[in-house]
C-alpha cells in the first residue's frame, strides 16, 4: 500500500569531530590525505546513498527529518547535493517530504532557489496536515509538530492535532513528525499505560522522530514511534551501523520497519585491560580478537577504532606517548595482517588512568611513577642516548695537549665523572620536583 524511507539528520558537508587523533597503520603517520578526503565526504557519501535506496527500493516519498544541514555554515556543496539528490528523484517520480531541524531551519530551505515540485518542506506547527496522493487516491497525511517548549501541559496537548471526528484506522495513513526530545519520558517507557497513548496520538498511525542521534523504536496498539538516529555517525560517540528506516505499511495498516545500513564511516570503541606485567603481545591479541568479531559491510568505507585501554603499570602509562602506539599499531600490522578486516582502519588510542595515577603513589604495594614522571624519564632516556658525556670528556682529553692547564684539567674531570652516577642523580632531582609539584 505505501512504502517511505525516513532519514535523519542528515547534518551535509559536515566534518567529523575529532579525526586529527586517528592514526593509520603501518607507518602510523597520521590521517592521509586519500583518507581525509573520504572523512570530508562521508556525509555526502551516504546522502547519495540515501538517493540510491529510494530508487532500489521503489519507494514513494524520502521523508527527510531533523538537520539535513547547517544553514550556519553557508555550505554551497550541501546545497548543490540536496538539489542533485531531489532532481534525481523527481525523474522517477519520488516525492520528497522536509521537515527542518535546529540547524537547517525554516529560514534556510527558504534560501534554497528553485527546488525541484517534488518537494514538498513541512513548516513545525502548521495546522493543517499535507496529503500525499498517489494514483488520485490520498494515501497519506503528513503533520509537523510544533518544537517543544516549556509550558507544556500534557503530551496529548503537543501532540493532538484537529481530526477528532476521524477513526484511527479510517482514510489515509497518517504520519505525526516531532522531534524525540517531545517525546514524555511516561511514553517511552513499557509500562506506560494504553490510555496515554491513545491520549497523546489520538489521530496518528506512526510517529516520525528525529534529533536524538540514536535508533529507537516503540509501538503500542497499532500506533509506532520511530527515530532512525543520526543517517551518519559524526564523532566517536556514535558508534556502530548508521543508517536509515525503509517503513512498509500494507493494506490492513500493519507497519513494517526495516534497518538499511547507509553509513560510509563506521565508528567502533573496544576497551583493552592491560595489567602490571603487560606487554604490546597482550594488547595485540586483544585488538585482534575484537576485530574478527566486528561485521563490517559493504557499505563501511572506513572504520574509526578508538582503542580505550585501562589498567596500571608502566607499559599502560607509556601509551600516553604517540610514539608508543606507533610502535604497537606497528607491531599488531606485522603480527595480524592476515586478520585484518576489509576495509580501512583509523586507530587512536584513549588511555584511562585511575586518578591517583596521576600523581604517582603505590598500586598493590608497589610504586607507581606518575605521568609526568614517566615523560620526564623518557625524555632523560633520549638525551642520554643522544649525549654520552663520558665520551664527551674523553674526546675533548684526546684533543688537547696532557701537558697543558686545559688538558690536565680536563683529565682530571674525567676521571671524577661517574656517567651512571650522573644519570640516577638526574632521575632524582627531577623525580623529587614533580612530587613538590603535584601537577
Amino acid at each position: 500500500m505505501l512504502r517511505y524511507l525516513h532519514v535523519a539528520d542528515v547534518m551535509l558537508d559536515c566534518p567529523p569531530e575529532g579525526t586529527i587523533a586517528f592514526q593509520q597503520i603501518p607507518n602510523g603517520s597520521t590521517t592521509s590525505r586519500m583518507y581525509r578526503e573520504e572523512l570530508r565526504r562521508a556525509t555526502i557519501t551516504t546522502f547519495e546513498r540515501i538517493i540510491e535506496s529510494c530508487v532500489d527500493h521503489e519507494v514513494d516519498f524520502l521523508l527527510l527529518t531533523g538537520d539535513s544541514f547547517v544553514e550556519n555554515d553557508h555550505s554551497l556543496l550541501a546545497r548543490s547535493t540536496l538539489l542533485d539528490g531531489f532532481q534525481a528523484l523527481e525523474e522517477v517520480g519520488i516525492a520528497v517530504f522536509v521537515v527542518p531541524g535546529e540547524k537547517d531551519g525554516i529560514v534556510g530551505w527558504e534560501r534554497i532557489p528553485h527546488l525541484p515540485g517534488n518537494v514538498t518542506v513541512l513548516k513545525p506547527g502548521m495546522v493543517e496536515p499535507v496529503s500525499f496522493v498517489l494514483a488520485n487516491q490520498r494515501v497519506a497525511t503528513l503533520t509537523a509538530f510544533a518544537t517543544h517548549r516549556a509550558g507544556v501541559e500534557s503530551a496529548s496537548s503537543f501532540f493532538r492535532f484537529d481530526r477528532s471526528n476521524d477513526e484511527v484506522d479510517d482514510g489515509p495513513f497518517r504520519i505525526g513528525i516531532a522531534q524525540s526530545s517531545t517525546v514524555p519520558e511516561e511514553l517511552a517507557s513499557e509500562h506506560s499505560p494504553d490510555e496515554h497513548y491513545h491520549d497523546a496520538f489520538p489521530s496518528v498511525h506512526y510517529v516520525a522522530l528525529y534529533g536524538s542521534g540514536q535508533r529507537r523504536s516503540f509501538a503500542r496498539n497499532g500506533i509506532s514511534l520511530h527515530d532512525p538516529g543520526a543517517v551518519q555517525g559524526l564523532s566517536a560517540h556514535q558508534t556502530g551501523e548508521h543508517g536509515a528506516t525503509l517503513v512498509d505499511v500494507n493494506a490492513e495498516g500493519t507497519i513494517r520497519l526495516s534497518f538499511l545500513p547507509l553509513a560510509a564511516l563506521r565508528w567502533a570503541t573496544c576497551t583493552l585491560d592491560a595489567d602490571e606485567d603487560c606487554e604490546p603481545i597482550t594488547l595485540i591479541e586483544q585488538m585482534g580478537h575484537y576485530l574478527q568479531h566486528q561485521e563490517f559491510g559493504p557499505h563501511d568505507n572506513l572504520a574509526m577504532v578508538t582503542w580505550r585501554v585501562q589498567g596500571t603499570g608502566r607499559y599502560h602509562l607509556s601509551l600516553h606517548y604517540p610514539e608508543t602506539c606507533e610502535r604497537l599499531l606497528e607491531e599488531y600490522a606485522e603480527l595480524l595482517q592476515d586478520e585484518e578486516p576489509s576495509i580501512p582502519l583509523l586507530h587512536r588510542f584513549v588511555v584511562v588512568t585511575e586518578q591517583h595515577n596521576l600523581h604517582g603513589g603505590e598500586i598493590d604495594g608497589q610504586s607507581v611513577d606518575s605521568i609526568l614522571t614517566v615523560e620526564f624519564l623518557s625524555h632523560l632516556e633520549e638525551l642520554g642516548h643522544q649525549f654520552q658525556m663520558e665520551d664527551v670528556l674523553s674526546e675533548l682529553h684526546e684533543a688537547l695537549d696532557s701537558e697543558s692547564s686545559l688538558g690536565v684539567e680536563a683529565s682530571d674531570v674525567h676521571d671524577q665523572i661517574d656517567g651512571p652516577e650522573v644519570w640516577e642523580r638526574a632521575q632524582l632531582i627531577g623525580r623529587q620536583s614533580i612530587a613538590r609539584e603535584k601537577i
